[in-house]
């Protein structure tokens, strides 16, 4: 029931590559400091920021309002991938 709430909080992810491993690193980050959302990798950052499209539903706003909030979250806000 928790990952239930977990995936509805997050946006209902599909779980392929790559937001299988963004939501499995951001769940051991959640375990391991025992605080969810406490420690946010780049790529949960930059999902959140729909850079990798939109979600199916949208991010809950406690989730999304606390990414914004981040000093890591600014260098993101015009962050645009690299052309090879």
């Amino acid at each position: 029931m928790k990952l239930f709430r977990s995936a509805e909080k997050f946006g209902y992810p599909v779980m392929a590559t790559p937001y299988s491993q963004i939501v499995g690193v951001q769940a051991v980050e959640n375990v391991v400091s025992g605080e969810r959302y406490k420690k946010i990798p780049d790529e949960t950052i930059k999902y959140a920021l729909e850079y990798y499209g939109a979600p199916v539903v949208p991010i809950d706003s406690k989730c999304h309002g606390q990414d914004r909030n981040l000093p890591e979250t600014k260098e993101f806000l015009d962050w645009k991938p690299e052309h090879f």
